[in-house]
């Protein structure tokens, strides 16, 4: 049994899996061939995807595929080919498990005259499976390979790049400290010419109980001798 894992091709390999995909959807007048792994994501396609949202499509499938692994590992079968079929109003699918990770989908739309496709279509992927599966481990990138590893260690570089490139912005989207609203921690200094500060005045150092006399009463201003005339 295959490892789970990221299925990694060749750009060579990918360009010569990728055409005979086309050729096999022309000739079968399939609207689009889908390849995907396991976990339901796409790795190449060809074709039209029609008006569905194919992420949520993918990723059914995939749950499909996962139980197709079993049975087959179950029987002790490898090489099975398990063809799933679905036909509706609109469309019509053929889903066939070339291995545990990659699994092949051709979608086509249903129009008038069409029925009775299901035995050629069964019989041509029946045929196309066995090259599409040398094709496949051809262009497949081996785990530890050095070409894996050369394309890990891009992937690497381009992740690193890009971080790189948001801390960048941030800091320079960062505003500027504005210089009016900076406290000085030095204390300003007087010019030569300037008077100085006036003190407060002294306090009373006499004893606040004390009884004033007469002349120290008018002298303090708390005597209105004005007041004392009209009297």
């Amino acid at each position: 049994m295959e490892q789970p894992g990221s299925v990694v091709f060749s750009e060579e390999g990918l360009a010569i899996v990728q055409a005979r995909l086309e050729t096999l959807r022309v000739d079968l007048g399939a609207s689009v061939a889908l390849l995907l792994d396991a976990a339901g994501q796409l790795l190449t396609d060809c074709g039209w995807h029609g008006d569905f949202d194919i992420n949520v499509f993918l990723a059914l499938l995939g749950n499909e595929m996962s139980a197709a692994n079993v049975v087959a590992h179950l029987l002790r079968d490898e090489a099975a080919f398990d063809l799933h079929y679905h036909e509706g109003e609109k469309y019509e699918m053929y889903t066939v498990r070339i291995s545990d990770r990659i699994f092949l989908t051709m979608i086509f739309e249903r129009r008038a005259g069409a029925s009775g496709r299901v035995g050629l279509v069964w019989l041509t992927l029946r045929r196309a499976i066995t090259e599409l599966r040398t094709l496949l481990n051809r262009a497949m990138v081996k785990p530890g390979s050095v070409e894996r590893q050369e394309i890990q260690g891009a992937i690497s570089d381009a992740l690193d790049e890009a971080l790189n490139r948001i801390e960048d912005d941030l800091l320079l989207s960062k505003p500027a400290p504005d210089s009016s609203c900076q406290v000085s921690d030095k204390t300003p200094t007087r010019p030569a010419n300037a008077p100085a500060p006036s003190s407060p005045p002294p306090a009373d150092s006499g004893d606040s109980n004390r009884v004033l006399s007469y002349k120290e009463a008018r002298a303090r201003g708390l005597i209105n001798m004005d007041d004392q005339e009209e009297k």
